[in-house]
């Protein structure tokens, strides 16, 4: 179940960065060297809950939030990079509720939270499923991370 879940983080993401930013990507096996922000939606349904979360470097978060807004890096603010990064995980764990939608998986989204912090590390659901993909840009990596259990 995990994968599936990975994997429909991962189309989320691809098709997040081809529509809204007109971005290539691909998945890598190499992370960001450090985190300085992080967006994490948590879900939840009758036969699953968990956590989907996004993790960048300030400088690729600037520059996808940049191409988002059509903006240059240095234009976006702290308040608009918060928002950028926060509409970018809604997006992604809004497609994977689509796709799961109609099936025993069905769930419901939080609205996204933000964490902010020079190289922070997210740890969360210690003993449950957990799954880290890598996607890379032009732009830059973005860290994906799940955290689920089975109900």
């Amino acid at each position: 179940m995990l994968q599936k879940f990975m994997q429909s983080a991962l189309d989320g993401t691809r098709e997040m960065l081809s529509t809204m930013m007109f971005l290539e990507c691909e998945e890598t096996a190499d992370f960001p060297q450090h985190i300085d922000i992080s967006g994490l939606v948590s879900f939840t349904g009758q036969s699953v809950a968990g956590i989907v979360a996004i993790s960048l470097n300030s400088t690729t978060a600037r520059a996808l939030v940049a191409q988002m807004l059509g903006m240059e890096p240095d234009e976006v603010d702290d308040e608009s990079l918060k928002d950028g990064v926060g509409e970018m995980i809604n997006i992604i764990a809004g497609q994977m509720k689509v796709l799961f939608s109609d099936t025993p998986h069905d769930f419901d989204i939080s609205l996204p939270s933000i964490i902010q912090g020079k190289n922070h590390k997210l740890e969360l659901f210690h003993g449950k499923e957990v799954d880290y993909k890598a996607i890379s840009t032009d732009l830059g990596v973005i860290k994906i991370s799940i955290w689920m259990s089975s109900k």
